[in-house]
């Protein structure tokens, strides 16, 4: 129960998008550990919940579309550390 509520309240902040990622994956990986595996658009909701609003334009359009995400955990944190970049 507090791995997921660290998991749900971690935010970016002022840490690099390549630290945040890091930590959620950390916790991630602690909760499959235990046997409390995430689907991959449980693991996305909760990296792009906890993101600033300067991440709206990235967030919104994916958090908008029907269904699930029609990405891949690797995908989005490649579209996250572009995105940084050009921030």
């Amino acid at each position: 129960m507090q791995l997921k509520l660290q998991l749900q309240t971690l935010k970016k902040g002022g840490s690099s998008m390549s630290e945040y990622l890091m930590k959620k994956k950390s916790i991630m990986d602690a909760l499959a550990y235990i046997g409390t595996a995430l689907t991959t658009d449980d693991k996305i909701m909760y990296i792009l919940n906890g993101l600033g609003a300067e991440y709206d334009s990235f967030v919104i359009p994916i958090t908008s579309m029907p269904g699930n995400y029609n990405y891949s955990l690797p995908e989005i944190s490649a579209l996250l550390l572009t995105h940084e970049a050009r921030i």
